[in-house]
């Protein structure tokens, strides 16, 4: 996992246009299972495909509350998915 020690300063500010509105949306996976080793795959779909639907890219961040696993796994599909865009 990454934390950053500094504040986070926006380098601009969105128009009202760019934003996204709610800022932050939490979702419930209710068929999400965690397996042994600390990876919800369907949790990592979900996520993806909300982030597929959005309509232009945006700096967007994710927090998953299970670990480090779940981090790399979710990485790992977004890259797999969409590519380093």
């Amino acid at each position: 996992m990454q934390f950053c020690p500094e504040p986070l300063v926006p380098l601009r500010v969105p128009t009202p246009e760019e934003r996204l509105d709610p800022p932050l949306v939490d979702i419930y996976v209710p068929d999400g299972r965690r397996t042994g080793d600390k990876v919800n795959v369907r949790e990592a779909q979900v996520i993806i495909a909300r982030i597929e639907a959005l309509d232009r890219w945006r700096s967007i961040g994710v927090i998953s509350l299970i670990g480090a696993k779940q981090d790399a796994t979710i990485d790992h599909m977004l890259l797999e998915e969409l590519g380093s865009r």
